[in-house]
């Protein structure tokens, strides 16, 4: 086998310190229904744990931005009792969205920030692209609409006798 098993840390590693109340980890989701050049759907659903030993007010602040400019906003309160988890999901429409391509990469921002009494408890930044994407069975893949070659590379993140280290360059 050329796999050699090696040991240590070989990727990112992060350490991250929330508040007794805070977002999940990876709990903010984005869907983002009925693309259009005109339109679309953003649906935000956000779940929070409450790990203090008393319930416990929040204010959930989920902002939509594109670079400077805050496209959307959306605040609310909530109730949430002593060690319990809970899900909000908020829902809006963006008008002629800037439409993710592989010659313009346009991202949004979702920040979504949890106060308690207007101190900040954490924050987490989302990255969102609208685009479509089609797959056709004689025609190939089109992305927004276009007719796309898809190419790529088969990239394993083991590297020969190096085994688990990989070199971004």
């Amino acid at each position: 086998s050329r796999w050699y098993t090696g040991s240590g840390i070989y990727r990112n590693v992060k350490l991250i310190t929330t508040s007794k109340a805070h977002v999940k980890q990876w709990g903010v989701y984005v869907k983002t229904p009925g693309i259009t050049p005109q339109k679309a759907g953003v649906i935000i659903e956000t779940s929070l744990v409450n790990e203090f030993n008393a319930d416990t007010d929040l204010t959930v602040g989920n902002f939509f931005l594109f670079g400077s400019d805050t496209v959307m906003k959306i605040n609310r309160s909530l109730f949430l009792s002593a060690k319990q988890d809970s899900t909000i999901r908020d829902s809006f429409e963006i008008k002629n969205p800037k439409l993710w391509d592989v010659d313009r990469p346009d991202l949004y921002k979702l920040l979504t920030i949890i106060k308690k009494d207007g101190k900040i408890l954490d924050n987490v930044t989302t990255r969102v692209g609208f685009r479509n994407i089609r797959f056709d069975p004689d025609k190939g893949f089109f992305l927004n609409g276009k007719n796309m070659k898809l190419k790529g590379v088969c990239l394993h993140h083991d590297h020969g006798p190096l085994g688990a280290a990989f070199f971004p360059r």
